[in-house]
This record gives C-alpha cells, structure tokens and sequence, in this order.
C-alpha cells in the first residue's frame, strides 16, 4: 500500500501539517482541533495533484514530495510556490542524479535533502539534494553503487545517522549523513514490508509496516539497532489503534501522529495523537467525513473575514472558486473577486492563472483565458507551463493545429511542465482528434 495517501509533518509542538494525496496542505491547530490554515489543489490545476509527504524547513518554508509529477516543491506557509526541482525520468536518463521518479519520502538533514523515489527499474532509489536542488549523488544500495534500491519509502534521522526503509527488501539500512553505507538491519517476517519511518527522540525510530502476507502491523518501535522491541499501537478501528497506517510524525515532546485508513476504497482517513508510551490523547478527526466538516468550518470563517487585503481576497476567492461549478455556482462573482485582487496588485501570478482556469473551464470563455495565461507569463509564470495551458485554451477556441503547436513546444522547453506525461497523452489526444477531422482519401 505504502504512502499514496498522503504526508504529515509536525510543526512544532502544537500544529500539524497534512499533505493530502489530491493536492492540500491542510494545517491544524492540536490544542483547539481546528483547520487554521489550507492551500493547494482546486478544480483544474493538474500540477498541484499527488502530494507524498511533507516536511518543514528551518525558515518556515515546506517542502513537498510531489509523487505523480516527479518533483520536489518548496511552498511558502502561505501557498506561495517558491521553487520546485527535479523531474520525470526518460529512457535515456533515468538513472541520472536528480531524476526523481516518483517522490514518496524526504528528510532534511543539515543542508541536505533525502530523497526516497525511483522503483526497481532505478540505481538511483534514493537521491541526495542541495538546498536548491542541485544534485549531490546516489546513496548507494548497501555500499554497492551497481545495486538497485526496491521502492525505498521510509527515511528518518536517528541519532545522527540516515535510516531508511527499504520496502522490496524488508531491510532498515543505515548511512552517515554524508552517505556512506554503514549498515542493514532485516526485518522479521512480520514486518516484512517496512512502510514509514519516524525518530521516536529516545535513540530509536518507530515503524509503519505490513507482514508477509501485506496486513498492517501497527506502529512498532525499534531499538537503536534497528530491532523490533514492542508493539505500541496495536491493530483495530476502534479510537487509539490502527487500521492502515500510511504516515506517521513525531513531536519534539515524544508525542506522535498516526495517519491511516479505516477504508481503502473508497479512502476514510483518520489522523489520532499519541502519547510516546502509545496511549491514545485525542482524535483529531476520526473519518473522512469530519474532515470534511472541518474543513468546511474553515471556510465559513474564512469567508466571514472582512479584510480587504488581497491576500485575504484572494484566498476567499479561491473557496468560492471550488464551488462555482453548477448550477447553484457564482463563477461571476468569483471572477470579479479575481479582479479586485488584480486591480491591487497586477503581479499575483496565482490570482492571475485562477482567473484564467475560472475563464477557460467555468464560464467557457477560452480566449479570454488566453489572454490571462499569457500576461501570467509575462508576470513571470513558467514558459512551459504557461504554454501548456494557452495550448488547451486553443483547443477550447476551435484552434487544433494552433493548440498542437503550442503543446509541442511547451514540451519541447528545457524545463518541462507541470502534468509532463499527462501532457504527453493529451498531446496524443490532439494528433488523434485531428486526424479524425482530416478529409477522407479517394
């Protein structure tokens, strides 16, 4: 199963961060229970689409593994996009440092970014990364640099060394921070399939795994050997244990969350507060379900706000924006909030580019979103990206041939888009609805 759920971080002693696999971060106040802050995915904005996992840099920065678009993102708190890195793998380069193919775990250690990605089919399962991206190497398979790492998706930082969980090999490996393999430690048959790690701040780590047969096993403690020493939260959907876990973080006080599913399919999440002695504090949110309300009491409070900033604005725009589609929307009315925040400051990029999405899919005015997509690359917006999404409003306008060359060049650029292989099939798409529109032969 592993991480395709989501991420949670701890920020502090007293808020959480959730990174959700549609593109959220939402961000929690423990003491009160609350949502006091969200950012990330509304309707039709592909990039911001599979969220992993989630950490908090020294400066109050976010970086978030972005697993379906093979990227790193640094987000300010504010869901300002600061910078992303990385990119999908090709056949000629997928074992190139910084090809990060499917990010599922970071860790940052000192100046340096973990990266646990790739699958069987890379050397480069776990990659290290410079503060701004540049590429520091491999880290080797058990000291073996011809290895191959089997979906390594597990990472933390115990005692000042680099522990990863090898998920194909059931194994705990052990490097210095600065890469060098020192160790692996085999996991019992019971956790035979290592999930998600966490330092539990007492020399050890606890662990997230499946057995043999891929049931949950709860969460686990290791020892500083990386041995299994007892079982803390136990297996159940009752309050205070687990059903499948897929994330788990510590606090600085000992404490520690547990994300996990009650149901698979469709996805009933859960998110609970541990004592370190495993006793259960509280229940954040116990399904899906109060998650939903919570979030919708967030946004009740946010759109009462009578602050006419344009950050504040903008974000009042954008709860509106994700319910404007119906008949009982007012993408009208949202567009005109868009403005105001455009009147008071031209440059915002993300209030310009929801503009243009709320132009091309809400109210169907493609040209106008044109217009839109085009000033954001003028403001600054990825050349790449920015093309992409002038090639679908060509389409939307009747412009085929336009819309091709567009895509094909967004694709072309030397940074690629936001959604690359997505891109890619919808490219394909084109070529196909052209051909159907291309006259029959004699």
């Amino acid at each position: 199963m592993g991480c395709m759920y989501g991420g949670i971080t701890a920020a502090g002693s007293d808020r959480l961060i959730f990174a959700t696999h549609a593109g959220d971060v939402l961000f929690f106040d423990l003491a009160a229970r609350r949502i006091h802050k969200r950012f990330g995915h509304f309707p039709y904005e592909p990039e911001l689409a599979h969220f992993c996992d989630v950490i908090v840099e020294p400066e109050g920065t976010l970086l978030l593994a972005d697993t379906r678009n093979c990227r790193v993102r640094r987000f300010s708190m504010d869901g300002v996009q600061l910078q992303r890195f990385g990119r999908p793998a090709t056949r000629e380069d997928q074992d190139e440092a910084g090809v990060l193919a499917g990010p599922r775990a970071l860790l940052l250690a000192g100046d340096v970014l973990w990266v646990c990605c790739g699958d069987a089919e890379l050397f480069n399962g776990v990659q290290r990364l410079g503060r701004t991206g540049d590429p520091l190497g491999a880290v080797p398979h058990g000291g073996e640099s011809e290895r191959r790492w089997s979906y390594p998706q597990g990472i933390a930082e115990v005692e000042g060394r680099v522990w990863i969980a090898e998920t194909g090999a059931a194994c705990i490996h052990v490097h210095e921070l600065g890469g060098s393999f020192v160790s692996s430690h085999p996991l019992e048959a019971d956790l035979q399939f290592p999930i998600r790690l966490a330092a539990d701040g007492f020399g050890g780590a606890l662990l997230l795994a499946e057995n043999e047969m891929q049931e949950p096993t709860g969460v686990v403690r290791l020892d500083g050997n990386a041995e299994a020493v007892e079982r803390v939260v136990t297996i159940g959907p009752e309050p205070g244990k687990v059903q499948r876990a897929f994330d788990i973080a510590a606090l600085p006080d000992g404490r520690f969350l547990v994300a996990d599913l009650l149901e698979i399919d469709p996805a009933d999440v859960r998110l609970q507060l541990f004592r370190s002695n495993g006793t259960l504090e509280q229940v954040i949110f116990e399904n899906s379900e109060e998650l939903g309300l919570m979030v919708t009491e967030y946004e009740h409070e946010l759109l009462a706000r009578t602050d006419p900033a344009p950050a504040e604005l903008y974000s009042q725009a954008r709860v509106l924006h994700r319910h404007a589609q119906g008949d009982k929307g007012r993408p009208e009315h949202v567009r005109t909030i868009y403005e105001a925040v455009l009147e008071s400051e031209p440059e915002h990029l993300r209030a310009r580019t929801a503009l243009a999405s709320l132009l091309l899919r809400d109210l169907r005015k493609p040209r106008e979103a044109e217009r839109e997509y085009l000033r954001a690359l003028e403001a600054g917006g990825e050349e790449s990206d920015m093309l992409a999404r002038v090639a679908q409003c060509r389409r939307e306008a009747g412009n085929l041939n336009e819309a091709i060359r567009t895509l094909e060049a967004a694709l072309e650029k030397p940074e690629p888009p936001e959604s690359y292989h997505t891109l890619v099939e919808e490219l394909g798409t084109y070529y196909l609805e052209r051909s159907a529109e291309a006259p029959e032969g004699p």
